[in-house]
């Protein structure tokens, strides 16, 4: 006589609040996200606050300070968009009074350069071993964000 035998995941957790492992394994990956997101934005955060701490000529004669305003509209904008895969980005300031941020994802090295004035801003993506470079000038809102996704969204070549 051949029985069939009925195999659930385990159940974890609390009596009254249990999960099979599956939807454990969800919540696990959904909270390690969660806090890589929030270590990203506050990375960001305390070097969009260093960045306001750099003096004049920071980078030699003629090298221009971000103004606060410029710093703060670019911080607002990444720390609303900012996704957790993206990891941690490297920010600096441009000799030229703007802020860079930088990240590496999907084998190419990404850069934006947010321009003095904090509108508009320079999307440069790198491929090392193409030795490529794709330079889009965007607007620093929504839009210019939407863009950079549909971009980082794109298979390599």
């Amino acid at each position: 006589m051949l029985q069939l035998l009925h195999i659930t995941a385990p159940e974890v957790g609390t009596p009254g609040k249990r999960r099979n492992a599956m939807q454990s394994q969800t919540v696990l990956n959904t909270r390690a996200s969660d806090r890589l997101l929030s270590a990203s934005l506050a990375a960001i955060t305390r070097q969009m606050e260093d960045l306001k701490q750099v003096g004049p000529e920071w980078d030699g004669p003629g090298s221009i300070t971000p103004e606060a305003d410029v710093i703060d509209r670019a911080a607002a904008w990444l720390i609303g968009n900012w996704r957790a895969d993206l990891g941690i980005p490297d920010i600096c300031p441009t000799a030229e009074g703007g802020v860079s941020i930088s990240w590496e994802w999907d084998a190419i090295e990404h850069s934006i350069d947010v321009r003095a004035g904090g509108a508009s801003m320079e999307w440069c993506q790198y491929n090392p071993s193409t030795l490529q470079t794709v330079e889009t000038e965007l607007p620093m809102d929504t839009q210019g964000w939407g863009a950079i996704l549909a971009g980082l969204n794109k298979p390599t070549a």
